[in-house]
């Protein structure tokens, strides 16, 4: 896949796989690969990682040793120096790993499971948003781009 987007212009690709197998939905580097099943929040919490650098914020049970990636929606001290200023950031803890901390209770990088199907308008709902610090980081990053 690596060598194929590098065919394609722009600076992030997104693939969409028409699989039947397992769930399938990972970024790696500039590119995110979803299953065309997944819903919309899959590639919006994908893209976070790509774009952004985010960490994954659902729980996965374990403490994080040194050496793992801490993306600037997770801080490893319990006052959250980290986003102290940024309106509306809380200190939770569990941010992916248990000794970690999050801003807030609930971001897209967080609960994938939340994005509902919504029979009457046949499409997925999005209720969990960019929580306020990966917003702010996300929104520096585009103002790159202007």
């Amino acid at each position: 896949i690596t060598n194929l987007t590098s065919y394609c212009p722009g600076e992030y690709t997104i693939i969409i796989a028409n699989t039947n197998g397992p769930g399938l939905a990972s970024a790696w580097w500039t590119t995110v690969t979803v299953k065309k099943e997944e819903p919309l929040g899959t590639v919006i919490h994908e893209f976070g990682h790509t774009f952004g650098g985010l960490s994954d914020e659902y729980p996965n049970g374990r403490n994080s040793t040194a050496n793992v990636f801490e993306g600037v929606n997770c801080d490893t001290t319990p006052t959250c120096p980290k986003w102290q200023g940024i309106e509306g950031a809380s200190c939770i803890p569990r941010c992916g790993y248990s000794n970690r901390y999050r801003s807030a209770e609930h971001c897209i990088m967080d609960d994938t499971s939340r994005w509902a199907w919504n029979e009457s308008t046949s499409s997925y709902l999005i209720p969990v948003k960019f929580c306020p610090v990966c917003t702010n980081h996300l929104q520096k990053l585009l103002n790159l781009y202007n």
